[in-house]
């Protein structure tokens, strides 16, 4: 209830009584507390949205900064409302964009709505974030809310900085699985190219060929096969590994014996140029490891050092432990790759089709195929070369207590 009181006077103008009204304001009570719940509902609502709500009045000044603005933003709703909108898009603008009198301009065209393209419309541009001085790329809306004492303007803006980077990520591995297929393309062809001469003079000209050339011939058919299933078999294990269809099990293996085992199926091709494997890691090094994942390290780095290496060469393996991890090392004796290819070797986005004169391709998937196997072992891989002094492939691995 809410009372008034009116006091009665005489002529002589004495109080002699006094008139009381009563008016009972419950209804009223009710509506301005739902008013309050309303607004503070509103409110709280605006602070759980996670983009920037930030609402303006037609002098340009901000009333509503909500707790996603303070977070992208970096400013604190009691640095910001109150203030001019130009001032705080000035700051949070980056260099060249952030002119004064251009972004006055613009502010100009939407409270005076003389631009009304701008509305409703998505825009991308950035940010810097004040707190941290991030740049951030947003996209953002401006739109008008008419009521009856004038306008208001209400400016949405998402953080897209992730969705950014994952978009040039997919453009990075488009461009990139293209580069795989020309390069894959490449290396099929030779083989094939191989088997499709030879196989057609040897069926037109079998009968006046000598034996001994076509022996040889055989015998290039013979490796060009061993290079292509070579290559066929890295191509299976690399897009196994990429679609999560190879299970990773670390267990604890003697390096040496993992290590022989490796490179038992590459007997027939290094006797044939008289390479000589040398493994010289102590008999009792221990790991943890995948056993199939090294054994195909192991395997296709010797096979990349054999296929640099000439007749009667070598090729040492050395195990070199130190407290937490060892270092592998693959090494030739001679045919270094030269230093201009060292640094994208085992870069997928730069992958090159072939090193030198005297190397072969078929070379760099299987180099691939060992980053990926290493880095799923939390190890590195790198290679160190001298041009013509040999060629050195380098990994490491977790220790296991012996």
């Amino acid at each position: 209830m809410k009372f008034f009181f009116n006091p009665i006077v005489n002529e002589t103008g004495e109080i002699f009584a006094c008139s009381c009204l009563a008016r009972n304001i419950t209804e009223r009570v009710k509506a301005e507390q739902l008013l309050r719940n309303s607004e503070v509902k509103f409110k709280e609502i605006i602070n759980q949205i996670n983009e920037v709500i930030l609402v303006f009045d037609e002098t340009g000044k901000i009333i509503i900064w909500n707790k996603g603005a303070e977070k992208i933003c970096g400013l604190k709703a009691k640095d910001v409302i109150n203030k001019n909108i130009v001032d705080i898009q000035v700051r949070l603008t980056p260099p060249p964009n952030n002119n004064r009198e251009i972004i006055e301009k613009i502010i100009e065209g939407i409270l005076t709505r003389k631009t009304p393209e701008i509305f409703n419309q998505i825009i991308d541009s950035e940010i810097i974030q004040e707190d941290t001085g991030k740049l951030l790329n947003i996209q953002s809306m401006v739109f008008p809310i008419r009521l009856e004492e004038g306008y208001l303007f209400c400016t949405v803006i998402r953080d897209t900085t992730e969705i950014k980077r994952y978009e040039k990520e997919l453009l990075r591995i488009s461009a990139d699985k293209d580069k795989f297929y020309s390069m894959i393309a490449q290396y099929l062809y030779t083989p094939f190219n191989v088997f499709n001469n030879f196989s057609k003079l040897m069926s037109e000209e079998l009968d006046n060929l000598p034996l001994k050339e076509i022996q040889k011939m055989a015998g290039m058919m013979s490796k060009s096969a061993s290079n292509l299933y070579g290559l066929l078999d890295n191509l299976l294990q690399w897009t196994k590994l990429n679609q999560g269809k190879i299970s990773f099990e670390p267990l604890k293996l003697n390096l040496k014996q993992i290590s022989q085992e490796a490179v038992s199926v590459l007997k027939p091709d290094t006797e044939l140029k008289s390479i000589k494997i040398n493994h010289y890691i102590a008999d009792d090094i221990n790991i943890v490891a995948d056993s199939f994942m090294l054994k195909t390290i192991i395997r296709n780095l010797v096979s990349s050092v054999f296929k640099l290496s000439g007749q009667d060469g070598k090729i040492d393996i050395y195990g070199k432990p130190s407290t937490e991890q060892i270092i592998i090392s693959v090494r030739g004796s001679r045919n270094g790759i030269s230093s201009e290819y060292l640094a994208n070797l085992f870069d997928f986005s730069k992958i090159h089709t072939n090193f030198g004169a005297a190397e072969e391709k078929g070379i760099t998937l299987g180099l691939l195929l060992c980053k990926e196997f290493v880095e799923k072992h939390s190890g590195k891989i790198w290679v160190e070369s001298e041009d013509h002094e040999g060629t050195s492939f380098k990994f490491t691995l977790p220790l296991t207590a012996k």
